[in-house]
């Protein structure tokens, strides 16, 4: 562990657009790329990936992305 307080699972909860982004994210898209595909600005994508951030307790895309799949809210890339 990190230090810090367990994340409450019952109470974590990601928006599908997080998800979505997410789920961008995992695959190595950068925030303009997502944008693009979603049809948002890239301000609105770095805005959620800062929502998971303090959702997730984690500082960075890979941590969150470990994190989500770690909890079982993202599946991990069949490689």
């Amino acid at each position: 562990m990190t230090g810090q307080p367990p994340i409450n699972q019952r109470f974590l909860y990601l928006t599908p657009r997080e998800k979505d982004i997410l789920n961008l994210v995992q695959e190595g898209k950068t925030a303009r790329t997502t944008a693009e595909i979603l049809d948002i600005s890239k301000r609105t994508v770095e805005y959620h990936l800062l929502n998971v951030y303090q959702k997730l307790r984690v500082r960075s895309k890979e941590e969150a992305v470990q994190r989500a799949i770690e909890l079982g809210l993202l599946e991990p890339l069949n490689k």
